[in-house]
């Protein structure tokens, strides 16, 4: 592999080109600290979201030494160089402020800005002359910007920095998640590096008090174990951000512990640490809603109970988002200084002589190696499965031998016992050789009946192809009486369902018909019922009439010509009915 074909394999795998701005973030993790995953995932969609026409990508501490010489190569002058932000700028994490120095270094004609970093060198020598070290290599590069990401560490750069620098909270606030919606106990999350300063006893302590209150307690940390798989690193951010979301509350000393609270809108108790980033940041956000800075575990259970009251807590994100596009916007107004790469970079600090693009091909040479190696070793195992089969076989042959052997000896007892028999009985040469042709006639015999036997055999293997294809014939006809049968059962049940509802029809017409019969029949009956009473009407007329009549013959009789000259007019007036009436009320009269 040439340079060029290096540069062409960097460039091709970030999509550097030079129609887009690229802007790059150089030493993400390849760890299990979610803290620094976050803060990676924060920047490049905080980028993605201020810039969408550029291009974003990373390259993580593992991918540095190997492609960092191509990339320097690649850029152009109006690309921009982000270094990852986090806690490690000092002589605790050695790795990254390598990275970080090696970049400061040579980068000279692009923009550097160095993500918000908190700052901590010990108080020693060798601390000292760190800080000594740091300060003069990175005030050197005139187009670095510094962000601090606590107070104590603006202080520091200010001081010993003559970098321009500017103090904004954490990047990982520029997001936000939100809450789980069913939220169950309390999370834990302690450190277990040499940051943090709570003994075993004091974390068991702690537990115990959180356990007090909240019936179910889960531990973590946000550091993980974790292979370094790039792809994979956002799906275990996402798992552990989950926890937090679905936890009532959390109790930590980590930094993103409480970071990771806050955008997940989670009541949390801060503990210090042995640096100033938890202290700094807290005093940085304020009285923040639902966020307690303890310094002792005393009042621990009180804080507790109070935040079980605590709820709807949300977080905007939306204030911090607007800072950093104004900073970055004031940023990239300054001109850019234009410088070269420093040919004492070397001296300033211990670099690995094999960062260039013979160290990648190294990388690339190995890995194909490494394939050829994994091949020789599948190669090798599969020769290993022979061989042992292979030593199978000779156990094997081993005991056949054996049994020869013995079948061997015990033949030349036979033999022996036969030839003695032979001798004791005197028979001649004669006789052996009519044995000798007695069993060549036999052997002819048994190979006359093996050919019979190879006949019948072939004639059967016919007999046996026939009936396979006979058997595949019935089979054709079983599928297809099967299908029969099925279209069949589907036409009964088409049937079926056709009598149901015939059923169904004729039990509606009939309930219809029953209907109409009963109704008719209550008609019939309401009317002989009004027949009765016309009838009974007509009786009690008729009773009437005859009183009337016997009156006017009583009246005709003693010739009297009031009554019965009333009637007669009435019935020619107003007819039989209005007369009998007339006549019933003047008989009462009378009476």
């Amino acid at each position: 592999m040439n340079r060029i074909e290096y540069y062409n394999i960097v460039g091709n795998k970030y999509n550097i080109t030079e129609e887009k701005r690229n802007l790059v973030i150089i030493g993400s993790p390849n760890h299990g600290n979610m803290g620094d995953v976050a803060i990676t995932w924060s920047t490049i969609k905080l980028l993605e979201l201020l810039y969408p026409n550029d291009n974003v990508f990373d390259v993580t501490m593992e991918e540095f030494p190997f492609e960092i010489d191509a990339i320097y190569h690649l850029l152009k002058p109006k690309d921009i160089v982000i270094l990852q932000g986090g806690g490690n700028l000092g002589n605790i994490y050695p790795d990254d402020e390598m990275i970080r120095r090696y970049v400061i270094s040579r980068f000279r004609k692009n923009r550097l800005i160095m993500f918000p970093q908190s700052i901590y060198f010990s108080n020693d020598l060798k601390g000292e002359k760190e800080l000594e070290i740091c300060s003069d290599l990175y005030s050197a590069n005139k187009n670095l910007y510094m962000l601090a990401r606590d107070g104590h560490s603006y202080e520091i750069m200010r001081k010993y920095f003559n970098v321009p620098s500017e103090h904004i909270v954490d990047v990982v606030l520029t997001q936000k998640v939100g809450g789980g919606t069913l939220r169950k106990g309390a999370l834990v999350c302690f450190r277990g590096d040499k940051e943090g300063i709570l003994s075993v006893q004091n974390k068991k302590e702690i537990t115990e008090i959180v356990r007090s209150v909240y019936n179910e307690v889960i531990t973590t940390d946000t550091v993980i174990e974790f292979d370094g798989n790039k792809d994979e690193r956002y799906g275990r951010l996402t798992d552990k951000l989950d926890e937090f979301r679905n936890a009532e509350v959390v109790v930590t000393d980590r930094l993103h512990g409480l970071i990771f609270s806050i955008i997940t809108d989670t009541p949390c108790v801060v503990l210090p640490t042995v640096n100033t980033k938890i202290t700094s940041a807290f005093d940085d956000l304020g009285m923040a809603d639902g966020i307690f800075l303890i310094e002792s575990v005393g009042n621990l259970k009180d804080i507790l109970e109070n935040l079980r009251t605590y709820s709807n807590i949300e977080y905007d994100n939306t204030l911090i988002v607007k800072q950093y596009r104004d900073l970055l916007e004031n940023i990239l107004k300054n001109n850019l200084i234009e410088e070269y790469e420093m040919e004492e970079t070397a001296d300033k600090f211990e670099l690995s002589s094999y960062w260039d693009y013979k160290a990648y091909e190294s990388d690339y040479w190995k890995n194909n190696i490494k394939s050829a190696y994994d091949n020789l070793q599948k190669d090798n195992q599969e020769c290993v499965n022979e061989m042992s089969v292979y030593k199978e076989w000779v156990s094997n042959l081993e005991k056949q031998k054996k049994e020869l052997i013995s079948q061997y000896n015990d033949t030349q007892v036979q033999l022996e016992t036969i030839n003695t028999a032979y001798q004791n009985q005197g028979k001649s040469l004669d006789d052996r050789l009519k044995e000798l042709a007695e069993y060549e006639m036999l052997v002819f015999n048994l190979q006359a009946q093996n050919d019979e036997l190879k006949n019948q055999i072939h004639h059967l293997e016919k007999n046996f192809e026939n009936l396979k294809l006979e058997r595949n014939h019935a089979q054709r006809n079983y599928l297809e009486t099967q299908e029969q049968l099925t279209i069949s059962i589907n036409e009964i049940k088409e049937l079926k369902d056709e009598e149901s509802n015939r059923k169904r029809q004729f039990d509606i017409q009939l309930r219809e018909l029953y209907d109409n019969v009963k109704n008719e029949r209550e008609n019939r009956i309401k009317t002989v019922s009004e027949f009765e009473e016309k009838i009974r009407g007509l009786d009690r007329e008729k009773n009437d009439l005859e009183t009337i009549i016997n009156q006017l013959k009583c009246e005709k009789e003693s010739n009297s010509r009031g009554v019965l000259s009333k009637t007669v007019r009435c019935l020619r007036l107003y007819g039989v009915r209005h007369t009998i009436r007339s006549c019933m009320l003047e008989l009462k009269k009378k009476k």
